[in-house]
């Protein structure tokens, strides 16, 4: 046990280290405030690590994102959490989105949203579209396998929008929009 040099009194042990009652205005019995903070990986807003991997279901909970939507915008947090799941090509299939990912170029080929007839830029499609100048940050998460997690690739910027043929949902060709993404570094 230790004692104040000042008044004798007994010093107590504290985060900042030893204190004394009376000469430095401790109270031991009144509890400090706790400031309770999430220390984020990247940056204040965003809790994810560059090509770690994650639970989909977890990610869209944390964040509170709705649960099926590939694009996903976040207003009030100035983001677009965007999701590609990987498929097996198959007939009858949920996913029928053909995203890629081009090796040479390093750009994220994502297919915008709509399952069936010609895509339409309105909704998701206008919100990604126009990420940048709207102020949004856009995050990546690309699932590599079937049923597997998604890495998060991390914030990506539009390079630009083609627009190519693919089946829709019945099997008909129709036109979509595909979102050429790119990694920031």
């Amino acid at each position: 046990m230790e004692f104040c040099s000042n008044c004798n009194s007994k010093l107590f042990n504290t985060l900042e280290g030893l204190k004394c009652k009376k000469c430095d205005n401790y109270n031991p019995d009144k509890k400090k405030e706790t400031i309770k903070k999430i220390v984020y990986s990247e940056n204040e807003s965003f809790p994810y690590v560059k090509n770690e991997y994650y639970v989909q279901k977890e990610i869209r909970n944390r964040l509170g994102l709705g649960l099926m939507t590939g694009i996903n915008l976040k207003k009030e947090s100035d983001m677009i959490v965007v999701f590609r799941n990987a498929h097996i090509l198959k007939p009858n299939q949920t996913n029928i989105y053909l995203d890629k990912y081009d090796e040479n170029t390093g750009i994220y080929r994502y297919v915008g949203k709509g399952l069936i007839g010609n895509q339409n830029m309105t909704a998701e499609n206008e919100y990604l579209k126009n990420a940048k100048q709207n102020g949004y940050n856009v995050h990546l998460f690309w699932q590599q396998n079937a049923n597997s997690d998604h890495q998060y690739v991390g914030k990506v910027g539009v390079e630009g929008i083609v627009t190519e043929q693919q089946p829709d949902k019945n099997g008909k060709i129709r036109d979509v929009y595909v979102f050429l993404l790119k990694p920031e570094m």
